[in-house]
């Protein structure tokens, strides 16, 4: 508890610090970094997810979700990324379909598309202020 209370005292200041005095593509970058950390803790981690491979297409989904918010990219090229992840998670399911179980890739689409979409609000709400 008191190495928690110890690192939030220190990494705190430098969100802030991101968020309101350094470039907003430096903000992007920052969430998506994060996101791909949060993918792999919550998968690899807590054990939900032990296929190597899947998480680090998810750490991928989940790098490049808060980058495409802040390029502002059009529908067509998030659905796109979102069909690849799909196909590789699902060809990754068929092709070790002993190992992979369907409730993994229900996880690996919480930690590498809903999550970070949801993240990236800050990078949405920077860019409109921009």
């Amino acid at each position: 508890m008191k190495t928690r209370l110890i690192s939030a005292a220190i990494l705190l200041p430098i969100c802030f610090l991101i968020i309101w005095v350094l470039p907003k593509a430096v903000c992007a970058i920052a969430v998506a970094v994060l996101c791909a950390f949060m993918a792999y803790e919550l998968l690899k981690r807590t054990g939900l997810v032990p296929h190597t491979r899947l998480v680090v297409y998810t750490m991928l989904a989940a790098f490049m979700v808060p980058l495409w918010c802040h390029l502002g990219m059009s529908r067509p090229w998030g659905l796109l990324g979102l069909l690849v992840f799909f196909c590789a998670v699902f060809g990754e399911m068929l092709y070790n379909h002993v190992k992979v179980r369907f409730e993994m890739i229900g996880y690996c689409m919480l930690a590498g598309i809903v999550l970070p979409y949801l993240l990236s609000a800050i990078v949405r709400i920077l860019d409109l202020y921009s």
